[in-house]
């Protein structure tokens, strides 16, 4: 291999701000530019309204990125790694750049890895598998209580297309990788059970279908394909939506098209190249270039939506190895828009769409039997959309998917358990029965279902030597304490369990116990004042900006001025002492009460 040479300036490795108000932290971790990849940013999304604070590391297809590049990707924080493959001129065999770039990215990513210690890192498809059992591995050895899923998106023995020897060496490192895993998900039954077959698993890996949200269709959406390509509702129009290779078979449809005369296809894809670029010559060739639509990606959000109006979707993929075990998301996304499905006789595939009689199966690569299979659905078209109900869409949707990702997470953290003992004038007391706390362990207050005080469980400063349980005291916000009775209910977080007595109905007096001023900038840190009236409780106060939590310090300057108040003085991190203005809040660590001053606007140099 020859590589390119550049002066690389010294890279600063700062952990990204989190959400303070996230129980657990998740690196999640897939070498492609993210944007496109609904799975993952499904995954994401998913965790992150269990209260999961996730960010996922990509590969940039930039080609002049040297440095790592944070981006926010649909309100996901998003570090997206240069591309090692860019710094080789050549190389004459191909193996040799992919265990380049994967032992490239492997070190990038453990200085990110290493300063972030998340809860979970959670790997995507083949390419990733290396890295994550060698992360996990590390933070491990160190002594990091992580936890390690890996999401099997492909089956890589059935990868006809892949080189040979970068084929052998995904199945050893898959081989050598997959019983490290704390969890397993894929995207098919076939592909779970092959799985356990292949490596003799104790359990199969779990299938989160790669479906839609059933929420996602809107049926007010205005430009939907039908209307974009100006096509009136008696023009049949059969669609394909995402990625174009020979293996898809595109090429049978193309060639079916003269043998349904009036038949529009639209192609939903951003796929370019030789292969497109073939069948766009074969329509010209069989005269139906002109009832050939070639369209933009649309946002896997708005697909659905998006041809709802389509007569027919159809995946005519050409039949080997993964294409047998494959449930495409495509098939899901078709349903999802309520019309009826054309797929090939891959074996997960038939065996779906015949078990749910929502479309029908032609033979690979049959150009008649295609064309006699589309011309026998537009004929009965009616009952197979008829059966795509409430059942088949609820079971594959990703909102089943997604409580379903959500317990897996939840099933692999410790249950704690504890009781409310006392409410007093102002606190809420109790005791927990660990005193070793994950970062993610505390303990809140619901009331009518909303969380409105939370206490990190790692942050009590223990005034006793008792070593088999915890005491707590919890906080409610000031707007509580008016001396009105309420219902509330104490829960333990992340499993959301209540303690015992967690039940209670309580009224705070109207005196609230904590005072406190953010006053601004002092030689470029955040400084002020808290006070706890008549209490003894060690306290902080963390830094926000807008929502996001930014740092946290303490509260332990004496201040001669005014007796019975601690000062802070808390200097920011590198991120944000660049000159920009920015709208700050200062809190109480612990409790998250707002102390008054905030909002500020400050900028920091």
């Amino acid at each position: 291999m020859i590589f390119k040479r550049f002066m690389k300036k010294p890279e600063i490795v700062e952990k990204i701000p989190e959400n303070n108000n996230s129980y657990l932290s998740c690196v999640m971790i897939v070498l492609n530019e993210v944007k496109h990849d609904s799975r993952v940013k499904k995954c994401a999304k998913a965790l992150q309204k269990a209260n999961c604070d996730v960010k996922i590391f990509g590969l940039s297809q930039d080609k002049e990125q040297q440095g790592v590049k944070w981006v926010e990707i649909q309100g996901i924080p998003t570090l997206l790694f240069p591309n090692p493959k860019f710094t080789i001129l050549s190389s004459a065999v191909r193996i040799y750049t992919w265990k380049y770039v994967t032992q490239g990215l492997l070190a990038a990513m453990w200085k990110y890895i290493s300063i972030e210690q998340p809860d979970f890192i959670h790997t995507h498809d083949f390419h990733s598998l290396i890295i994550g059992k060698e992360l996990s591995l590390r933070l491990k050895k160190e002594g990091q209580d992580v936890k390690w899923v890996h999401d099997f998106h492909e089956y890589v023995k059935g990868l006809d297309g892949l080189d040979d020897e970068i084929k052998e060496l995904s199945l050893t490192e898959e081989k050598e990788s997959i019983l490290h895993a704390d969890y397993l998900t894929t995207v098919s039954p076939t592909l779970s059970t092959a799985l356990r077959n292949d490596y003799d698993l104790k359990k199969e890996p779990t299938v989160l279908y790669n479906a839609p949200n059933r929420s996602n269709l809107n049926l007010d959406y205005d430009l939907t394909i039908r209307k974009k390509l100006n096509l009136p509702t008696d023009i049949e129009l059969g669609v394909y939506i995402g990625g174009i290779s020979e293996f898809r078979g595109l090429h049978t449809l193309i060639g079916a098209m003269p043998l349904v005369p009036h038949l529009h296809i639209a192609l939903v894809t951003e796929t370019k190249g030789k292969y497109m670029d073939s069948l766009i010559e074969s329509a010209k060739e069989l005269g139906c270039y002109d009832r050939l639509h070639i369209l933009p990606y649309v946002d896997s959000t708005e697909i659905t939506s998006f041809i709802r109006d389509a007569t027919f979707g159809i995946h005519p993929m050409t039949r080997y190895g993964n294409a047998e075990v494959a449930l495409p998301n495509k098939l899901f996304d078709y349903i999802h828009a309520k019309i009826p499905v054309i797929v090939s006789n891959c074996t997960t595939m038939e065996q779906f769409v015949n078990k749910w009689k929502i479309g029908l199966v032609f033979e690979a690569e049959n150009v008649n039997e295609l064309g006699n299979t589309i011309k026998k659905l537009l004929k009965e078209r009616a009952k197979f959309t008829e059966n795509i109900n409430d059942e088949i869409l609820d079971i594959f949707s990703w909102e089943t998917s997604e409580e379903l990702l959500k317990s897996i997470y939840l099933d692999m953290i410790r249950k704690l358990e504890g009781e409310v003992n006392n409410i007093g004038n102002s606190f809420i007391e109790g005791w927990v029965n660990k005193t070793d706390f994950k970062s993610y362990e505390r303990v809140a207050v619901f009331h009518k279902k909303e969380m409105i005080s939370q206490l990190k469980l790692q942050n009590i400063i223990e005034k006793d030597s008792n070593k088999k349980k915890t005491d707590f005291s919890i906080l409610l916000p000031e707007k509580y304490h008016d001396s009105v009775k309420r219902e509330y209910e104490v829960r333990l977080l992340p499993r959301g369990n209540i303690l015992e007595n967690g039940k209670i109905t309580a009224m705070f007096e109207e005196k609230f116990p904590i005072d406190g001023k953010f006053e601004g900038v002092v030689n470029n840190k955040i400084t002020g004042w808290i006070k706890l009236k008549n209490y003894d409780y060690p306290t902080g106060v963390a830094i926000y900006y807008n929502s996001k939590y930014v740092c946290s310090g303490a509260a332990d300057i004496i201040l001669e001025e005014k007796p019975g108040c601690l000062g802070f003085s808390i200097n920011l991190p590198e991120l944000y002492r660049d000159g920009k203005a920015r709208k700050y809040w200062v809190k109480t660590n612990p409790w998250d009460i707002e102390i008054n001053g905030s909002p500020q606007i400050l900028k920091f140099d």
